[in-house]
């Protein structure tokens, strides 16, 4: 596998996590689950993906209907930063795994990943508002988010 294929997918996972912070971990944890994609049965990530794939599923749907009220705080604060990144770093380490490539590459190009997708989500959301309804750019950042997901995981399994 090309290195830059190596890196694009762990990232691709941490800009989910900057959109939706558990839609990544969900989506991860479901298809690891399903033997979608095969995560080192030795590692510390998949005895976390075993563990929480029902978990993250239902804190990913909460996320994804909580979002749209006016009192969730701004993810570009720090405190909702740190959870992108982490959830982004986790992710991407999952995928890396999955690429047989090493976790740290991919828990790095997962928060980076992450924080991007945060800031750039930030940005267009607050730019779509100006032509929609909140509710409304808030559901086609859900679509896009849950879209690139099932991408890079169809990629990753492909691999």
């Amino acid at each position: 596998m090309k290195r830059a294929t190596s890196l694009a997918l762990p990232a691709g996972i941490g800009v989910v996590a900057g959109l939706r912070s558990m839609t990544a971990p969900a989506v991860v944890a479901w298809a690891a689950k399903r033997r979608l994609i095969r995560i080192g049965n030795s590692s510390m990530i998949s005895l976390a993906v075993g563990t929480l794939s029902a978990k993250a599923v239902n804190l990913a749907i909460t996320e994804l209907l909580v979002d749209k009220l006016p009192l969730v705080p701004d993810r570009t604060r720090p405190g909702p930063m740190a959870v992108r990144a982490l959830s982004g770093a986790a992710c991407g380490a999952a995928v890396s795994s999955v690429l047989r490539r090493p976790a740290w590459e991919g828990a790095a190009a997962g928060a980076a990943g992450a924080l991007a997708g945060a800031l750039v989500g930030h940005y267009a959301r607050t730019r779509a508002r100006r032509r929609m309804s909140g509710i409304a750019a808030g559901l086609i950042e859900d679509a896009f988010a849950i879209g690139l997901a099932a991408a890079i995981i169809w990629q990753t399994s492909r691999q």
